[in-house]
């Protein structure tokens, strides 16, 4: 899962920012470039703060928003975590602002509540939550989720998107299929949730899809594009194309797809060039075995 969301990030910051393509011109190749001028496989902050999570997860061995919320500002000041060692390759200004706070004031839970700052940035980062809690009570992993959420992102959707995100993740990684349980009817009553959920059922026409920045726009379009796909590759190339906030899109999507369909079906043309992908795989497998070891016996 956490190569899959590193791939879809690779593929979809060459078209960070761009209009949205016409599937008979889809961009299906990991090309670098675009607006961070990246090298072929490289990845931008998506990542790097889901590589920065899942290390905080696995030196911890639980949620500390203090260790993880340090790590989140060794890449913004340092560029740790890293496609680019040194280099903080893009940063969203949520974040940026949130990681600020931080500094000044010491508390890590920095993240604005304001509705209109509901951008993407907490659900990019969210698999390792997923693989971590994998044997955890579900309480456990909603409230990891929703706290990772809270270090930069405190607004009651983003929180909502991320337990959302968290619960359908894990269901997926435990072989669930059944429509009535990945439905979730406790998200009933949040219409944007709702509405994204109807992407996982194919209800949207790939015009109606949007690919903002919003945190609810992207988790329909990932859910769209995996609705819509027969594999790991037609679901990240149907998301990367949408334009827009094109890494983040790929990026969820890839996480989602990689949980769905594993590691496996990830195309080697996109693999092998990967920045740290024997890192990254090593990252999964290790968070794997932690949840096994600290939660086996508790959920």
């Amino acid at each position: 899962m956490l190569l899959g969301l590193a791939v879809g990030d690779a593929i979809g910051s060459s078209l960070e920012f761009g209009p949205r393509i016409s599937p008979p011109l889809a961009r299906r190749e990991m090309t670098g470039g675009g607006p961070f001028d990246l090298p072929v496989g490289c990845w931008t902050d998506d990542t790097a703060l889901a590589n920065a999570l899942s290390k905080s997860l696995l030196v911890c061995r639980k949620w500390d928003p203090l260790d993880a919320a340090q790590r989140f500002l060794a890449y913004y000041r340092e560029g740790q975590y890293s496609s680019v060692p040194g280099t903080c390759v893009d940063i969203g200004v949520t974040t940026r602002q949130a990681l600020e706070r931080f500094e000044r004031t010491g508390n890590a839970y920095s993240g604005s509540t304001d509705e209109h700052s509901s951008g993407n940035g907490s659900i990019m980062r969210l698999a390792p939550v997923a693989i971590f809690t994998l044997d955890a009570p579900e309480a456990e992993a909603v409230r990891i989720a929703r706290d990772q959420s809270r270090l930069t992102h405190g607004s009651d959707v983003c929180l909502d998107s991320c337990s959302y995100l968290v619960q359908l993740l894990r269901l997926i990684l435990r072989g669930e299929s059944d429509p009535l349980k990945l439905a979730m009817p406790q998200f009933e009553g949040h219409p944007d949730i709702l509405r994204a959920k109807t992407a996982l059922w194919g209800g949207l026409e790939r015009r109606n899809v949007k690919s903002t920045g919003f945190v609810v726009h992207t988790l329909e379009a990932s859910l769209w594009a995996c609705a819509n796909s027969p594999d790991f590759e037609r679901a990240v190339t149907l998301a990367a194309n949408l334009g827009g906030d094109a890494d983040t899109t790929a990026c969820v999507t890839g996480a989602i797809a990689g949980a769905k369909f594993g590691a496996e079906a990830i195309p080697a043309r996109w693999l092998e060039p990967l920045a740290q992908r024997h890192r990254i795989g090593a990252l999964a497998l290790s968070l794997v075995r932690s949840s096994s070891e600290i939660y086996l016996h508790v959920a």
